[in-house]
């Protein structure tokens, strides 16, 4: 069976054993009369914005798009032709996000139908990705989407999990942390070369191209730009921690006082700096081991034999979780003893990897992964 993760930042294909197929934004620009979607949307999403959509998965329906691309008028036209450009040749599970509702997903349903998938069942992907996280209780999940972050919470009742509520968080989505870099640096643009990369349509796509591939690179650097206009080349380094504290400054308007326990998907580590900010927001901060999701898919649908598709959100955990009447002090992980690779655990004493934890501008937590030299680390607590 197949896998197909509904997140309009990252669709993604995988095979049930967790192994990548296919994978590209939501996205889509009508061209010389010719829809193309995915990463290459995204390269004209600035030069023509009048022929480009993004939040047709989000708004899936019958709401009109701001703009026809050709014939297509809705945001579920839009749905039916990104879908019929994957390749499933078999039964599917699709993880969702909690905020679609139930009505989106029957929307959804007839529209996969009819692109030649065979949906099976839906899943929540808050719950998919979180089944075995050990945590205190209730735990909430926080993912990122093109134009929100999603923040749900997961109730434990013995090893029962099921999905309780959502909440969205639109200022830090992918796009609202990427238009609020690009006002940084074209500000940075405006007082050191005193021109404004906003003001052409060639030059905003350049710097929205540069400052997209830096944020899924997983930077450690400050950010050297580059854009050309009329044959004039214009540079600037634009500090990582500018970048940074534009993001903190999103995250302090949002509320998480209600959070004790927070579990982070991977596409929430992509951004620079937000494990550290929500780290020192939220008392424990979990970071979910993306290996677990193929297993935890696979027993979330095991019982599934019905020809009906239901959506998930309830399943059995084989974690035990901690004690509700202990205190966030006494519920946060272990101290990291050692780093995990190849399947041999290293202890943090060892002088290959000592001066490399040492360096760190914060402590490992179980669950961290670090690279040292060629190989990335998993930080685990042991006995």
């Amino acid at each position: 069976m197949a896998v197909l993760e509904l997140n309009d930042w990252n669709l993604q294909l995988f095979k049930d054993d967790g192994t990548l197929i296919w994978s590209e934004p939501a996205a889509a620009l009508y061209v010389k009369d010719e829809l193309i979607f995915g990463d290459r949307a995204l390269q004209g999403c600035r030069l023509q914005p009048q022929s480009f959509a993004d939040q047709y998965l989000a708004r899936l329906g019958t709401e009109p798009l701001n703009n026809p691309l050709g014939d297509l008028k809705t945001q579920a036209d839009l749905v039916y032709q990104h879908l019929k450009t994957i390749d499933v040749n078999q039964e599917t599970t699709v993880l969702v996000p909690s905020h679609l509702s139930n009505e989106k997903l029957g929307i959804f349903l007839g529209i996969a139908n009819r692109a030649g998938i065979a949906v099976k069942n839906f899943v929540d992907t808050a719950l998919a990705y979180a089944l075995d996280t050990a945590s205190g209780h209730p735990l909430h999940v926080l993912d990122i989407e093109s134009h929100r972050a999603s923040l749900t919470q997961i109730s434990l009742e013995g090893t029962q999990r099921s999905v309780v509520s959502n909440r969205s968080f639109e200022s830090i989505g992918f796009a609202p942390i990427l238009n609020g870099w690009l006002n940084v640096i074209a500000n940075e643009f405006i007082q050191k070369t005193r021109f404004d990369p906003l003001h052409f349509a060639q030059t905003e796509q350049q710097l929205y191209d540069k400052v997209k591939s830096y944020l899924i690179e997983e930077p450690q650097d400050d950010l050297q730009i580059e854009l050309t206009q009329d044959k004039q080349n214009r540079q600037a380094t634009i500090s990582k921690g500018l970048l940074i504290d534009k993001l903190n400054s999103k995250v302090q308007q949002l509320d998480f006082s209600e959070v004790s326990s927070l579990a982070l998907t991977p596409r929430v580590l992509q951004v620079p700096g937000l494990l550290e900010t929500l780290r020192s927001t939220v008392p424990q901060v979990l970071i979910i081991n993306e290996d677990e999701l193929s297993g935890n898919i696979s027993r979330l649908t095991s019982g599934s034999g019905s020809d009906n598709v239901t959506r998930t959100s309830i399943g059995t955990s084989s974690v035990s979780i901690f004690s509700s009447d202990k205190s966030p002090e006494t519920s946060l992980p272990r101290p990291v003893t050692h780093l995990l690779a190849e399947s041999h655990a290293h202890h943090l004493g060892h002088p290959k990897i000592k001066s490399s934890v040492e360096a760190l501008d914060a402590p490992l937590r179980p669950g961290d992964k670090i690279k040292i030299g060629s190989k990335t680390y998993l930080a685990i607590s042991a006995d």
